[in-house]
Parts: C-alpha cells; sequence; structure tokens
C-alpha cells in the first residue's frame, strides 16, 4: 500500500496505521469489519527532511542501519511523523534529485504524454535535442520549487497552444522544434508535409 506524502496526513490518520501496523488489521469505518493487513507492505513517501535525508545517503551510503537511524532522527526534528510511526519504519530508502540526461528523459516522457492527451503523437525523432539540452540548463533554476513537474509544467506552457493548432489541423503527429530560444510545434499532416506554425 503506498501512502503518499505522508506527513501531510492529519496525526489521526496516523494513528489509524498503526492499528495496521501493530495489530494486522483496519477496521472499515462504515460496517465495522476488520480488514487484514499481514500480507502487506506499507511504502511511506515523504519529501520532509528531504535535504537533510538526501546528505545523510551520501554520507552512509555504505551503511544502510545508520542512514536509516539518522534519517529517522531528521524525520523527527522535521515534525510530521510522531515517534511512533518512525518505530515502525524498517527501512529508508534515499532518492537523490534528477539532473543531467535523467532529467532530459523524464521531460521526454512528460512531453510525449502531453502530447498524446491532445490525441496527437510525437514524430519519430520530434523533440528537438536542443529542447532537452535547455530543460538540463533550466533544472538548476526550476527544481528547487517544483523539480521535474515545473519543468514539464514549463514545456507545457512553451507548447499548447501549438499543439491546439496542430489539432485543429488534424495532425496526426508533430515535432518541436527550438528556434531562437522557443519551442515550436510542427503539425506533420502526411509522411513529407509539414505545416509552420
Amino acid at each position: 500500500m503506498l501512502l503518499d506524502e505522508f506527513e501531510k496526513a492529519n496525526p489521526e490518520v496516523h494513528k489509524r496505521f498503526l492499528t495496521a501496523w501493530n495489530d494486522g488489521f483496519v477496521t472499515e469505518a462504515s460496517d465495522g469489519a476488520k480488514v487484514s493487513t499481514e500480507g502487506a507492505i506499507f511504502i511511506l513517501t515523504t519529501n520532509a527532511a528531504s535535504a537533510a535525508i538526501g546528505a545523510l545517503a551520501e554520507r552512509f551510503h555504505d551503511d544502510r542501519d545508520e542512514l536509516t537511524r539518522a534519517s529517522k532522527e531528521a524525520l523527527r526534528d522535521q515534525g510530521g511523523f510522531a515517534p511512533e510511526v518512525l518505530s515502525r519504519i524498517d527501512r529508508i530508502f534515499a532518492f537523490q534529485p534528477l539532473a543531467g540526461l535523467d532529467v532530459a528523459r523524464v521531460v521526454a516522457l512528460e512531453i510525449e504524454k502531453l502530447v498524446q492527451s491532445y490525441g496527437l503523437n510525437v514524430a519519430d525523432g520530434g523533440i528537438d535535442p536542443a529542447i532537452l539540452l535547455d530543460v538540463i540548463d533550466r533544472n538548476a533554476t526550476l527544481a528547487s520549487v517544483g523539480g521535474v513537474r515545473e519543468l514539464a509544467r514549463a514545456v507545457e506552457g512553451d507548447i499548447a497552444d501549438g499543439l491546439i493548432d496542430a489539432k485543429e489541423a488534424k495532425a496526426a503527429s508533430v515535432r518541436l522544434i527550438e528556434e531562437r530560444g522557443r519551442v515550436l510545434v510542427h503539425a506533420v499532416l502526411a509522411e513529407t508535409a509539414m505545416v509552420p506554425p
């Protein structure tokens, strides 16, 4: 069971999960039925103390037990996690921020998903590498305010109007081209025909 951004839940929600972890069941509020959690694996995600935990992951990359201990301490100091919740956490996995080509890959996937949401496809070789190199550069500025999601939003702002135009032109796919610092959407109508924006 994935409990995303667990630190944002009300402390009463945290207490309800203690029953699942301690007693091996949760109680359905509507009818009082007990649902077993004995075979469940609970994964909690959090952004709390992420900078501190990232530094600890580098420091204790060869000592998993010390990483877990120090990370629990950082989470306790940050707040949002009661000691009884922290004591039930078996293992902590620290994820480092995305950088370089990893950022470009994730943003390329987000661009493709966005294009598909308009009923279009990205043509073969349809994302200009210059766009992705620009995204890597922008990551230094935007990563601290929203990570790759913020980068994908910025690219969406650059291409949304062009995608609407391509959809209205009855294009099946598009190519994204970087030109003089702007991202242009070229609608691909046929194998060789393209309509400029």
